[in-house]
């Protein structure tokens, strides 16, 4: 069942992306080859099956079935960007504004040119996301840490709640 799954999730995936690949070959985006009910059809199924894949690869990395994707999706570098998500969700659209604002002369398009634009947008938005980020997440999150951290009740050591262990963990210690 675990490999059905898996099956059904990798073959979607490569439907929604590759599904429009002669369309966009042969035509090219300005005349495309599809008519008006399969434009329609595939942008109305496209998102709910890729978010159905994606539920897939979630629900598979969370019962244990994840294997190599999920030791990707768990690694621990990923714990800083994604604290700073929001906000360069937030600042990304000022960086391409600014980029696009500040032209002064006609930009020629290619798949080389859109690379490296996307990889300059993509550093230069994480780059003020951390400085967002530390301006406005971190110290909240330090405050909150400060008067919420001592809020919060200690571990009792020597006793043992009904709640809180099994029976015989809370029959031992009270012997």
């Amino acid at each position: 069942m675990i490999l059905a799954g898996w099956l059904l999730c990798v073959f979607t995936m490569g439907v929604v992306i590759y599904v429009q690949y002669e369309d966009t070959r042969i035509h090219g985006v300005s005349k495309p080859a599809w008519g008006t009910v399969q434009r329609t059809a595939y942008e109305t199924l496209s998102r709910d099956a890729w978010a159905m894949a994606l539920a897939w690869i979630v629900y598979a990395c969370n019962i244990g079935y994840g294997g190599f994707i999920a030791h990707i999706i768990n690694w621990r570098g990923w714990a800083p960007l994604s604290k700073m998500t929001f906000a360069v969700y937030l600042i990304h659209p000022l960086v391409i504004f600014i980029y696009v604002g500040n032209r002064r002369d006609l930009h020629h398009v290619d798949d080389f040119s859109v690379a490296f634009m996307y990889c300059g947008y993509t550093l230069l938005s994480y780059v003020a996301g951390a400085i967002l980020s530390l301006i406005f997440e971190v110290p909240p999150a330090a405050l909150d840490k400060l008067f919420l951290g001592k809020a919060r009740r200690p571990k009792s050591k020597g006793k043992a709640n009904d709640n809180d262990a099994s029976p015989e963990v809370a029959a031992s210690t009270r012997l």
